[in-house]
């Protein structure tokens, strides 16, 4: 991926932040606060379950995108959820669904959370296992993070994989 030299990285900063900006009093109303700085957008959110959720966007650390760090503010055993978007709008994209899984409308947890329900005690058991188990086969991953990250196949299929009597 070719480097960013400083005066795109400037460009993108300010195509990304303009589009937040745009979408502030949106983000007001769901409830996410958003702090704009220079080389760096700061959005706080509770989730459906009330976890407090921090998203960092920067480029400070990063020559060639964005740097995405999501973070639970509540101490939970999950590390953070770092991704490197290219693209301004790929960031709103991700942001967008991001923070719909926070807020607990994501379809394609709801199909996880159906499949784990069945092996869990309860749905609350299914959810504290999508959320905070790292899984090895997929990369230390948790279900909710490789989820995010576009990977719902993935999850399914080690789903089937233990379903099948396969080892976690």
């Amino acid at each position: 991926m070719p480097q960013w030299s400083m005066r795109m990285r400037r460009q993108m900063e300010k195509r990304l932040f303009r589009a937040l900006q745009a979408r502030q009093s949106e983000f007001e109303q769901d409830g996410i606060c958003i702090d704009l700085r220079e080389g760096e957008a700061v959005l706080r959110a509770v989730d459906s379950h009330l976890g407090r959720y921090t998203l960092k966007i920067s480029t400070a650390s990063v020559d060639a995108g964005f740097f995405i760090s999501v973070i639970s503010s509540d101490t939970s055993p999950a590390p953070p959820d770092n991704h490197i978007i290219r693209d301004p709008s790929a960031v709103l994209a991700f942001l967008n669904r991001r923070l719909d899984q926070l807020h607990g409308h994501d379809p394609d947890a709801e199909v996880i959370l159906s499949r784990i329900e069945t092996w869990a005690s309860s749905r609350e058991a299914a959810e504290d296992w999508y959320r905070y188990t790292p899984i090895p086969a997929l990369g230390g991953n948790t279900a909710q993070q490789q989820v995010a990250k576009g990977g719902v196949k993935d999850v399914l299929a080690y789903l089937d994989h233990l379903g099948q009597g396969g080892y976690a």
